[in-house]
């Protein structure tokens, strides 16, 4: 018979959350470029108000700190430190070991057993790291520390002071608004939720509902203070992409969860991980000590709620029903008893196992698409002249190792290492950080990052070099063509000199 899990160590808990946030990170130290779709262009959203600080252009508008910028801070300090070239890989690396730390930390506030907090780093791999949806994730660490220092106390502790507790709440809800609004708003339900269920007490409850109110109040007005255009909160909502039905189908499912590499692996975890929570719910019902933390069910159990009901995109906010996954399980495995001991194995050790095999195919096949399918992105890079007009064209399209348009934003890399201007960037929405003017309107073909092949001639004037990705018969066509004159010729990723361009850099025209 499996013996009662002993509690586990403050030391315990910090070695095996050292060991968990290495080996997430891992994948970070073996690859120049990880396949996170939009990081080059936040990349580039950075350096370009850093840029327009010291010199202004007057071609572009600095929008305000605010609400949901979150993430050009985060990846903006470590560029600052690290450079534009490594400052993304390194602030999405230090983002790895903040969501393990997050993890761990309520874990260990709230006594959960530490076997869980391992697997909860599961879905730090998912389709929100392929996106790059950092202030999304960003707000999601928020919400765990949040939870870890202002939920109720448990049965037996003492209950914190009010005058401690108000302030702790209000500077949560003002991180949460700084990074993902909607984490605020899933904060102040949750807090009236648990007075009405009688898990916190009204004097408690309602004052910190009334912190959070207060902060959201102020975002809204921000917003509405900043929103110099109807494209910025008018956007359209796309309730179902695909069928309604669909959401319900295994592969759908086990794309919601993590989405982000293809072949079986995805699949073959989520089944290890639901078979490990069958595991500890079943021996919990014959071992009342194998408890479970109702909260986090019943907070991950709305969030599973919401992502089969919620729009598929909200305005601007893609995979906005999707998104809210990956946080689920996580705090629904958080919520789970400890899983039985057997023999002097300890239970961390089998989520241990599981998430150290899932991390080593991630390695290969991170380093199977840079070896093969972002071969040549560095010369290019380095052969580009600073300040140049780039046109980005992806003929690669889609990854034999990871799921969507991984290389939608690779040509953007110019951008961020060399201040190039985009055919495509960020300023084209005025959500960001740096924005074009409200009247702006490209005088190139549109659309040219998702369809390559819309490219027209008359667009050439407006650029000075082309980043290319394709395989060697795209290259071979695209060397034959008037005006295109290659400057680095290996790779799948090549550079080519625009000779029919009737602007010289810098000019004063039309620029990207």
């Amino acid at each position: 018979m499996a013996e009662a899990p002993a509690p586990a160590s403050h030391r315990t808990r910090v070695l095996l959350a050292a060991c968990n946030a290495l080996l997430v990170a891992l994948p970070f130290l073996l690859v120049e470029f990880p396949p996170v779709a939009d990081m080059s262009q936040q990349v580039t959203q950075v350096r370009m108000y850093l840029d327009e600080r010291r010199e202004p252009t007057g071609g572009f508008e600095l929008q305000a700190p605010g609400p949901n910028r979150a993430g050009y801070l985060w990846l903006g300090a470590f560029c600052t430190l690290f450079g534009f070239e490594h400052g993304g890989r390194i602030g999405t690396l230090a983002l790895a070991v903040l969501w393990v730390a997050c993890v761990h930390y309520l874990a260990a506030r709230r006594q959960r057993a530490p076997e869980w907090a391992v697997l909860g780093s599961l879905w730090f791999f998912s389709f929100l790291l392929y996106w790059g949806l950092y202030n999304f994730m960003l707000g999601f660490c928020a919400f765990l520390g949040a939870l870890a220092c202002t939920m109720p106390p448990r049965e037996g502790q003492p209950e914190r002071p009010l005058a401690r507790d108000l302030p702790l709440t209000f500077g949560f809800a003002l991180l949460l608004a700084f990074c993902h609004v909607g984490w605020l708003h899933l904060l102040a339900v949750w807090t009236l939720f648990a007075w009405l269920m009688g898990l916190d007490r009204a004097r408690r409850a309602l004052p910190r509902l009334g912190a959070m109110l207060l902060v959201l109040a102020a975002a809204q007005a921000w917003v509405s203070l900043h929103a110099t255009t109807a494209k910025s909160v008018h956007a359209p909502t796309v309730l179902y992409a695909t069928q309604p039905f669909e959401r319900l189908s295994p592969a759908w499912i086990v794309y919601a969860s993590l989405g982000g590499l293809r072949g079986p692996w995805e699949a073959v975890a989520l089944a290890a991980a639901l078979a490990l929570a069958a595991a500890a719910l079943v021996c919990a019902r014959h071992r009342p000590k194998y408890g479970v933390e109702s909260s986090f069910l019943w907070l991950g159990g709305a969030l599973l709620v919401a992502v089969f009901v919620l729009p598929d995109r909200v305005g601007y906010a893609i995979e906005f029903s999707t998104r809210w996954m990956p946080p689920a399980l996580t705090l629904l495995v958080l919520g789970l008893p400890a899983l039985p001991v057997a023999g002097r194995v300890p239970a961390w050790a089998i989520p241990a196992a599981g998430l150290a095999l899932f991390v080593a195919v991630t390695c290969a096949a991170w380093r199977a698409v840079e070896r093969e399918e972002l071969s040549g992105v560095r010369p290019a890079l380095e052969a580009l002249p600073e300040r140049a007009r780039v046109v980005g064209l992806d003929f690669v399209r889609d990854s034999r190792y990871i799921e969507r348009r991984p290389f939608l934003h690779v040509f953007a890399w110019a951008g961020a290492w060399k201040g190039a201007r985009l055919n495509f960037d960020f300023t084209h929405f005025r959500a960001n950080l740096v924005a074009r003017p409200e009247d702006w309107t490209p005088p190139w073909t549109r659309g040219l990052e998702w369809k390559p092949e819309l490219l027209h001639e008359n667009d050439l004037k407006f650029f000075d070099y082309a980043i290319l990705g394709g395989a060697g018969e795209i290259h071979a066509t695209v060397g034959n063509q008037k005006g295109f004159v290659p400057v680095t010729d290996t790779g799948i990723w090549r550079l080519y000199r625009i000779e029919s361009s009737r602007l010289s850099p810098g000019a004063a025209a039309p620029a990207p």
